[in-house]
């Protein structure tokens, strides 16, 4: 009676206890999607969503630490003022010589130091993530290794498995590494500049992540993406750091000698991404023979950002020789505004029997617009690729069309959207000294499969495989039985076709019959 008596009085606490007796799974899943200050504040609502959140270790598995507080060597406005009223008088011509008076108190900003060291210990022993936000440029970098220290101490550093660093000022990466020194657990680190000092310089783009004197244990390293800041410094070839682990590398090369350090540094690399839209003073320098050598043991290389200032730098140093059997593929991705000029021209070059040529577009150019790809394979494997804005192909398609009639004659596999087909057959049309491709494989997207048919005969006698792909990815097509036999008829020639593929094509009962046709 006493409990019914309770609820009658005081409904807002039956309404409260319904609410934390929710199964525990469900609050997990909430705060699995927040972020960790709103974790955190969620955790003290009450004592029951506490208890909940305490004894879910998955929960605090992503550490979020974060600082705004400048250094002593900041010299902003809101770190002090210049005064030149203490300064000496001057002598003759002399310049009066400014002093910073520093504001009295504490530097500037904020940040999440304790927090992060007291949730280490409720993720148990599980793999960590940790993400590092630091500002500004001149941050207070005794803070950073204070909080690799204190992460050591904690055993945090043996349990993180990614660290992902946003920073002004390289240095601060360093110093988190340099405090915590082994990083057993860690195979993925991104690293990215936010911002530069306000230097117009080269020299102040070349900062490196990784001291060489601070003998960093990181064994099991896979992959590591740097945006904004260079390999290793090309001034401290003393350096014996390596990285027998690492397969994947993403970054930008400032001076040539910064290759040669990264690939003696990463034996077993496999993936090498080159940002060329870093800043970079003059794309004139060229690789010696020696470390051309040594790059071509790399199975995958990409260079992204190109313009038409860094193409040919791009394609002298890291296309590779098509002879070396390790080298499975090349990749060149354009900026927004540069046309493939060059790309086009050397595409093939050294590149033997061209087997396979592709051309399509989607919407995964460098800005998020319509992309197009042109894709090469050879007989003995290699890949090349370009990719590029597709308001551009007006400029290229003559170099399109004669890559396509004059250096992929024994192509076996094509791949067109349909809107391009007649482009592609009538120069082979108009030229009828050329020896136009026969391929036995034939992919159309975006295909209209009601006038697609009148091509097929001329232009590709000896295909053998058809495989359309529909222009309408929501809806299937409702094609008759008539059409797809007309298909048939105009691919099927001279040589038998022995395969037809058509996507997203309704079945229905006509679909039946046209199979009892085929297979009899």
């Amino acid at each position: 009676m006493s409990n019914i008596f309770l609820d009658r009085t005081e409904p807002h606490i039956f309404s409260m206890s319904l609410s934390t007796r929710l199964p525990p799974e469900l609050w997990c899943a909430v705060w699995e999607g927040m972020p960790l200050k709103d974790r955190v504040a969620v955790s003290h609502v009450c004592r029951y969503w506490r208890d909940i959140s305490v004894h879910c270790p998955t929960l605090w598995q992503h550490l979020e630490f974060f600082s705004t507080v400048h250094g002593d060597d900041c010299v902003c406005e809101l770190c002090g003022t210049w005064d030149d009223s203490d300064a000496a008088s001057p002598v003759d011509d002399e310049p009066r010589v400014q002093v910073f008076v520093r504001n009295p108190g504490p530097p500037p900003g904020w940040n999440n130091f304790c927090l992060i060291i007291h949730l280490v210990a409720r993720s148990c022993a599980l793999p960590l993530y940790f993400t590092m936000d630091v500002g500004p440029f001149f941050t207070d970098l005794e803070l950073i290794d204070d909080l690799g220290v204190n992460l050591a101490a904690e055993g945090a550093s043996d349990r993180i498995v990614s660290i992902t660093a946003v920073f002004d000022d390289p240095s601060a990466l360093k110093c988190l590494l340099g405090g915590m020194k082994h990083l057993p657990a860690l195979q993925y680190l991104n690293a990215e500049r936010a911002s530069y000092p306000p230097v117009p310089t080269a020299i102040v783009d070349t900062e490196h992540w990784y001291r060489d004197s601070d003998h960093i244990d990181m064994p099991s390293l896979q992959a590591i993406s740097l945006t904004g800041v260079g390999w290793m410094s090309a001034y401290q070839r003393a350096g014996n750091a390596t990285f027998p682990s690492l397969t994947s590398v993403e970054c930008a090369f400032f001076y040539p000698e910064e290759v040669e350090i990264l690939l003696d540094a990463c034996p077993a690399l496999d993936k090498l991404v080159i940002d060329a839209s870093a800043p970079l003073s003059d794309y004139s320098w060229r690789l010696e023979p020696g470390v051309l050598s040594k790059l071509d043991r790399i199975p995958v290389v990409r260079v992204e950002g190109v313009t038409s200032d860094s193409e040919a730098w791009a394609i002298d140093n890291f296309r590779g020789s098509p002879s070396v059997d390790l080298r499975t593929g090349f990749a060149l991705q354009y900026s927004e505004q540069a046309i493939p000029e060059l790309g086009l021209e050397n595409i093939t070059l050294d590149l033997p029997e061209v087997e396979y040529f592709g051309f399509t577009l989607n919407g995964t150019s460098s800005t998020g617009g319509l992309g197009a790809n042109v894709t090469l394979r050879s007989s003995q494997g290699p890949l090349r690729s370009l990719h590029f804005s597709a308001r551009h192909f007006d400029a290229v398609s003559g170099l399109l069309v004669k890559l396509f009639d004059h250096d992929c004659r024994s192509i076996k596999e094509l791949l067109l959207p349909y809107a391009f087909i007649s482009t592609f057959i009538r120069s082979a049309h108009d030229q009828e000294d050329v020896v136009r491709p026969a391929p036995d494989l034939l992919t159309v997207t975006d295909a209209d499969l009601d006038t697609i048919a009148q091509y097929l005969r001329s232009a590709f006698p000896c295909l053998k495989v058809v495989h359309f792909l529909s222009r309408c990815h929501d809806e299937p097509q409702r094609k008759s039985v008539d059409v797809l036999v007309t298909l048939l008829r105009s691919a099927n020639s001279d040589v038998r076709l022995d395969r037809l593929m058509i996507e997203d094509v309704e079945r229905h009962e006509t679909c039946l019959c046209l199979r009892i046709e085929l297979e009899s």
